[in-house]
């Protein structure tokens, strides 16, 4: 995993991201926002190329927008990602009745439906809101649950990530062994959480997906269950 990098790059990447982590943990909620948002913004004006990416996605989903549209689109993107940011940060200390005040949830009972067929479950979503918030909140109503992740290649950074993630109770599983543990899982009555949008692994299809309804069925396998995610804000 991380015989690209070398021990340097590795061990700053990971203090950098632990003094990060405990800076948003002991800020105020609305000043970590502004602070997220403040050094997104300034990263992101070092990366003309990402910049470039970014304009060019949007204006192909939304050719009608004018170029000043797209940029205040991109501008809201990265505001959206920076509150995760900071959502993500405060993970490992809020109990179950803080989070609920943040996380609102509609549709549990195909959730709760799928557990009492006892094949176990797949739920999808994407990388769109606060979807780290989501995933933990999950794992913590239902402790047979656990999210399908791709590690990182800085092991000791995966490792501090993997920590926030699973500080709820819930687990984490690694897509490399998502056949192994991931079908264990399913034959225990387990819920399987993936992010659909994710790249994964080499050869696999890239398609474009849109989920219509609350609730789809793959058969005779397990019952597959679509979360929606918005902002509150």
């Amino acid at each position: 995993m991380s015989r690209s990098k070398g021990r340097l790059a590795i061990l700053a990447e990971y203090y950098f991201s632990r003094s990060l982590l405990s800076l948003l943990q002991a800020l105020p909620d609305s000043w970590s926002r502004r602070f997220c948002r403040g050094l997104l913004h300034g990263i992101l004006k070092l990366l003309p190329k990402r910049r470039r990416l970014i304009a060019s996605q949007l204006s192909a989903c939304f050719p009608e927008k004018s170029a000043p549209a797209i940029r205040g689109l991109a501008g809201r993107s990265i505001d959206n990602l920076a509150d995760g940011l900071a959502a993500f940060a405060l993970i490992p200390k809020l109990n179950t009745d803080e989070m609920s005040e943040r996380v609102q949830f509609e549709g549990f009972e195909h959730v709760e439906e799928a557990f009492r067929q006892g094949r176990g479950m797949i739920t999808f979503s994407g990388h769109m809101g606060c979807w780290e918030l989501m995933a933990s909140y999950v794992t913590r109503t239902f402790p047979r649950a656990s999210m399908l992740v791709r590690p990182l290649d800085n092991p000791l950074l995966n490792a501090l990530i993997e920590g926030v993630r699973g500080s709820g109770g819930g687990g984490v599983i690694d897509s490399r062994r998502v056949f192994k543990d991931g079908l264990r899982l399913l034959r225990s009555n387990g819920l399987l959480g993936i992010l659909i949008d994710q790249n994964f692994h080499k050869g696999g299809v890239f398609v474009l997906h849109r989920v219509g309804g609350d609730e789809l069925r793959l058969r005779p396998f397990v019952p597959a269950v679509g979360y929606k995610i918005f902002d509150r804000d």
